[in-house]
């Protein structure tokens, strides 16, 4: 668990979905120090399973209900870095976004910043009633999110912070907070209670090493009147102009 975490998190409160997925689950037990349990899925704590640049992409349900907040994100410590994806239960027609940079090499303790530098995006629609596609995309010069396809929210390098530099695990959670200001005060009446998530597609991006000689060269073996491909149609793919 962590700082504000109501609940612990339990293997027991991760389960599968019949027609595809995971649900966290969110009780009324107490564990530890903790007076509820929580689900939440991370990639391994090893170097093969961190990730320094790409897209990350979710379908989900989150929860609806004051003081639960359902999300997934990139983090590490040490120094802390953190890109966010966050429902707030008291409002689940927004998307909060988030992200948390402090500078340094692996193993540097800078984790200053506590609020980091959020940002609100109003979804048009009521995110708990239905499963929707959410991704982010990550590169060394840009943050993206979008919602079912669409660009909601950008950042770019020093508005208002640098890029994340380093690589992060992917973390996928619910859990009830003890910051009425963050997601409202915590109604434990709406429990039990779960967030659902039916896929998550990761794709690695590896920048090249020299972009401006890299698109140069593609540029002799680029058909330009041909058929356009995903990689055409994929907006993440694209070379920085």
């Amino acid at each position: 668990t962590f700082f504000c975490n109501l609940a612990q998190f339990r293997p027991e409160n991760v389960s599968l979905i019949p027609d595809g997925g995971v649900q966290f689950d969110l009780l009324p037990v107490a564990f530890g120090d903790r007076k509820f349990t929580a689900g939440s899925l991370a990639t391994k704590d090893s170097a093969d399973a961190r990730y320094l640049y790409g897209r990350f992409e979710v379908s989900l349900k989150p929860v609806r209900g004051a003081g639960v907040v359902t999300a997934f994100f990139l983090y590490r410590f040490d120094p802390w870095q953190e890109i966010d994806t966050e429902f707030l239960g008291d409002d689940t027609t927004k998307l909060l976004l988030n992200v948390f940079y402090n500078p340094g090499e692996p193993g540097d303790q800078y984790n200053y910043g506590f609020r980091g530098t959020p940002v609100v995006v109003d979804l048009g629609f009521d995110a708990a009633l239905d499963y929707h596609t959410y991704a982010l995309e990550w590169d060394p010069e840009e943050i993206r999110w979008f919602v079912d396809g669409v660009l909601v929210h950008s950042r770019s390098a020093g508005r208002p912070t640098p890029i994340p530099h380093l690589p992060m695990r992917f973390y996928m959670n619910v859990w009830p907070t003890c910051s009425a200001e963050l997601a409202g005060a915590f109604d434990r009446s709406i429990l039990p209670t779960a967030a659902r998530f039916r896929s998550v597609k990761i794709y690695g991006y590896q920048p090249a090493a020299f972009p401006a000689y890299s698109n140069w060269i593609e540029s002799f073996f680029s058909d330009t009147n041909g058929p356009r491909t995903w990689r055409d149609e994929a907006e993440w793919m694209q070379p920085r102009k």
